[in-house]
Protein backbone atom coordinates (compact mmCIF):
# COMPACT_ATOMS: atom_id res chain seq x y z
CA UNK A 1 0.00 0.00 0.00
CA UNK A 2 2.58 2.50 0.66
CA UNK A 3 4.14 1.59 -2.61
CA UNK A 4 0.85 2.42 -4.24
CA UNK A 5 0.86 5.62 -2.55
CA UNK A 6 4.20 6.76 -3.68
CA UNK A 7 3.95 6.01 -7.44
CA UNK A 8 0.94 7.50 -7.40
CA UNK A 9 2.83 11.04 -6.61
CA UNK A 10 4.57 12.60 -9.51
CA UNK A 11 7.83 14.00 -9.35
CA UNK A 12 8.94 16.72 -11.93
CA UNK A 13 12.28 18.27 -12.16
CA UNK A 14 14.00 20.34 -14.73
CA UNK A 15 17.29 19.75 -15.15
CA UNK A 16 20.36 22.01 -17.24
CA UNK A 17 18.51 25.16 -17.00
CA UNK A 18 20.11 28.16 -17.32
CA UNK A 19 19.65 31.61 -16.56
CA UNK A 20 21.46 34.88 -18.03
CA UNK A 21 24.34 34.50 -16.11
CA UNK A 22 25.16 32.03 -17.71
CA UNK A 23 26.53 33.97 -20.94
CA UNK A 24 26.14 33.34 -24.15
CA UNK A 25 23.75 30.28 -23.36
CA UNK A 26 20.45 31.47 -21.15
CA UNK A 27 18.30 33.93 -21.89
CA UNK A 28 15.89 34.21 -18.79
CA UNK A 29 16.61 35.91 -15.66
CA UNK A 30 16.35 33.35 -12.51
CA UNK A 31 12.88 34.68 -11.20
CA UNK A 32 11.32 33.97 -14.63
CA UNK A 33 12.93 30.64 -14.85
CA UNK A 34 11.82 30.00 -11.63
CA UNK A 35 8.07 31.50 -12.14
CA UNK A 36 7.95 29.00 -15.29
CA UNK A 37 8.78 26.19 -13.32
CA UNK A 38 6.33 26.68 -10.89
CA UNK A 39 3.49 27.30 -13.51
CA UNK A 40 4.42 24.40 -15.73
CA UNK A 41 4.16 21.92 -12.12
CA UNK A 42 7.98 21.75 -12.00
CA UNK A 43 8.89 20.08 -8.08
CA UNK A 44 12.63 21.05 -8.36
CA UNK A 45 14.64 22.90 -10.85
CA UNK A 46 18.30 23.02 -10.95
CA UNK A 47 19.99 25.69 -12.89
CA UNK A 48 23.37 24.95 -14.18
CA UNK A 49 25.23 27.99 -14.93
CA UNK A 50 28.44 27.93 -16.78
CA UNK A 51 31.05 29.44 -14.81
CA UNK A 52 28.98 31.40 -12.56
CA UNK A 53 27.19 31.43 -9.91
CA UNK A 54 25.79 34.90 -8.91
CA UNK A 55 22.08 34.29 -8.94
CA UNK A 56 22.50 31.38 -6.10
CA UNK A 57 21.68 33.61 -3.36
CA UNK A 58 18.28 34.83 -5.96
CA UNK A 59 17.67 31.74 -6.45
CA UNK A 60 17.95 31.01 -2.93
CA UNK A 61 15.67 33.49 -1.50
CA UNK A 62 13.20 32.70 -4.39
CA UNK A 63 13.07 29.14 -2.85
CA UNK A 64 12.69 30.98 0.33
CA UNK A 65 9.18 32.31 -0.75
CA UNK A 66 7.70 29.65 -2.51
CA UNK A 67 8.04 26.98 0.51
CA UNK A 68 6.61 29.69 3.12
Amino acid sequence: KIFSIFVARQYFMYLNCKTYFSYRYGTLGTEELVTLAAENGANALAITNINNTSDVWVLWMLSKVSIS
